[in-house]
């Protein structure tokens, strides 16, 4: 990268020397026009939980908006991830950490125990750590709570747990006619004895590894366990958010489409300046 770099910066100068620097306004302002157009929200009907369960866009920003400023935040694999690029108000540098595009389920944990420990090593003092996860991705490596407790890494952990396998459901809901297959975790319909079954029961499983767990079902209880965690910080500490299976990730880029095609919600293309028809959405 250094070679690459050593030999790009200096023709990149002479190119400038002689032509100048190209006028990036007009880029610019329709960069501007489109966020303005198509700003990044959760506020349309189509966002709004049907079953009376939080909206996990809404969990991802009470979470920022609680955090401390010098929080340094991880997230996993799935909507999430998206949600948590797209919502979280990032103040300082250093202070993101995904797997990007590898879609490396499993990633979140590990991750965020590395910044616990990395951030007391290279900073004055232990940062806070939010890990933002969903149920699927997060029992890829839950094992590693152990090391989280035993390494004394108190992280912080926000599952928004939708029972499924939200970023395939999506893909399933708009593309192939409603079909669910294999992205069920436990969708209401498990009953033992009357009562939900929950596979696995977060908060006993955070308490199984040593860690405090706390449960929302509420907007209320939700600040509440958000407060409770940022007050906590001699242990790790996981709240399981239940949020609506049917949240929707946007924008996308449909498989096999180009970049130009990439849907703001379902029937809005900006890029190709005309709509679709419904029954194509993406």
């Amino acid at each position: 990268m250094s070679t690459v770099l050593n030999d790009l910066i200096p023709e990149i100068k002479r190119s400038q020397a002689i032509g100048g620097k190209p006028n990036l306004k007009p880029w610019w302002d329709e960069l501007n026009r489109l966020r303005e157009e198509y700003a990044i929200d959760y506020d349309q009907p189509c966002d709004k939980p049907t079953d009376g369960s939080l909206a996990p866009q809404w969990v991802i920003k009470q979470l920022s908006d609680h955090a401390d400023p010098s929080t340094i935040w991880v997230s996993d694999v799935g909507q999430h991830q998206m949600w948590s690029a797209q919502l979280i108000d990032f103040e300082k540098p250093h202070s993101w950490i995904s797997s990007g595009g590898l879609g490396t389920m499993g990633f979140g944990l590990p991750a965020a125990i590395g910044a616990s420990v990395g951030s007391q090593r290279d900073f004055k003092g232990r940062k806070p750590v939010w890990l933002i996860a969903g149920d699927g991705s997060f029992q890829m490596t839950s094992e590693e709570l152990t090391t989280a407790f035993l390494d004394h890494a108190p992280v912080k952990i926000a599952i928004i747990n939708n029972s499924v396998y939200g970023m395939v459901r999506q893909w399933q809901t708009l593309f192939f006619g409603q079909h669910y297959s294999q992205t069920n975790l436990a969708d209401g319909d498990s009953k033992e004895g009357g009562e939900f079954f929950d596979v696995p029961d977060f908060v006993k499983l955070a308490e199984a590894y040593g860690c405090v767990g706390l449960r929302a079902f509420t907007e209320d209880e939700a600040i509440d366990a958000i407060n409770k965690a940022n007050e906590i910080n001699d242990r790790p500490v996981l709240i399981d958010f239940r949020v609506w299976k049917d949240a929707m990730v946007w924008p996308m880029v449909a498989a096999g489409a180009s970049n130009n095609e990439v849907a703001y919600r379902p029937g809005t293309q900006p890029l190709l300046h005309k709509g679709v028809d419904d029954g194509d959405q993406a």
